[in-house]
């Protein structure tokens, strides 16, 4: 069975940046990584607190210095998913995307909008 992981928004909230994403089939993702790499930066790393959940959100909180609406960012991301037999090393996939950042309020006004 094919696995498959995309992001869906980069939104700042604050000083903290959050990735949202989601990870397909979600019941048998174990775990995702997320990177964020700014032009001529470090890159900073998280872990989904529950990755199963769709949509998955990261947090890096208190980012300094902090990312600016409109900025572009490479967002990578590495997700592991359950081995297809016992005993076999998890399934991985890893993707990347350029992500503008929006404000929150942006985010949260489209979710609204489409439920």
């Amino acid at each position: 069975m094919g696995v498959g992981s995309n992001f869906k928004t980069a939104a700042i909230h604050g000083n903290d940046l959050l990735v949202e994403g989601d990870s397909h089939p979600d019941k048998e993702v174990e775990s995702v990584y997320v990177s964020v790499l700014r032009p001529g930066g470090d890159a900073i790393t998280m872990m989904t607190p529950d990755p199963t959940l769709d949509p998955w959100t990261v947090k890096f909180k208190d980012v300094d210095p902090p990312f600016e609406e409109g900025e572009t960012v490479t967002v990578v991301g590495l997700a592991l998913f359950k081995p297809e037999n016992e005993g076999e090393p998890p399934r991985s996939f890893a993707w990347h995307d350029d992500q503008r950042i929006v404000p929150q309020c942006l985010v949260d006004k489209k979710k609204k909008k489409h439920k």
